[in-house]
């Protein structure tokens, strides 16, 4: 699951972009990284009030992909001719994926046994002036060499009586690259750079997951 990319979404970027993208990036082991902002803008032209992860994949899959590269702009919007200009259209039978209301936890552990990859996506409790409602609390979580401080998705931080898994109003879609039975954890690929949690990874508690997900998207 490592060679799904880190990303930084930056404070205004495309969730779902940056994780479909990401996900078929890894799935399909290509070469060069799938160009983020030519994706958006196409989308842009054809779903004006944002694409789901499965009309995004629809999209690459009819349009084809566009690779970064030295000074490739594509503005908010492209034409599809345009876009077609420079896609590569060479990977079309291989987008594959399904979508589902919700995996449960042991179907997602199945799933990402066979070397698939899952788009979780989840509701957040987005309390005003609260970050960790939004972005995870700072925990002690014990990563792949350390015991590390942040990025822990859970309904309720020890010692506190405030309960994350209500009063959903935010969302977002992370990529699960892994889990850990013996901390009840899903890792997680977030869009936030290297920098946030464990070198770009996040953690979601199984019972986070069973209570805020709301549906999942495997690229077969």
């Amino acid at each position: 699951m490592a060679n799904v990319p880190v990303r930084d979404i930056g404070a205004y970027g495309y969730i779902v972009v940056f994780s479909t993208v990401s996900a078929l990036n890894a799935k399909l082991k290509l070469p060069y990284l799938i160009d983020v902002n030519c994706t958006n803008a196409l989308l842009n032209t054809i779903y004006p009030n944002s694409a789901t992860p499965e009309e995004t994949l629809d999209t690459l899959k009819e349009f084809g992909i566009v690779f970064e590269r030295k000074n490739l702009k594509c503005g908010y919007t492209i034409k599809k001719e345009e876009y077609l200009k420079i896609s590569n259209k060479n990977y079309k039978s291989q987008i594959s994926y399904k979508s589902y209301p919700k995996l449960s936890i042991n179907e997602l552990k199945l799933t990402l046994k066979n070397g698939h990859r899952v788009l979780i996506g989840t509701s957040l409790q987005d309390n005003p002036g609260d970050p960790i409602s939004v972005n995870g609390f700072n925990l002690k979580v014990i990563g792949n060499s350390k015991i590390y401080d942040g990025g822990l998705y859970a309904c309720q931080q020890p010692q506190s009586t405030e309960n994350y898994c209500s009063e959903e109003r935010a969302g977002t879609l992370l990529i699960a690259i892994g889990y850990d039975d013996n901390q009840q954890l899903i890792k997680l690929r977030n869009s936030w750079g290297v920098n946030a949690g464990e070198n770009g990874d996040f953690y979601m508690t199984y019972s986070f997951y069973e209570k805020m997900a709301s549906n999942s998207v495997v690229i077969n």
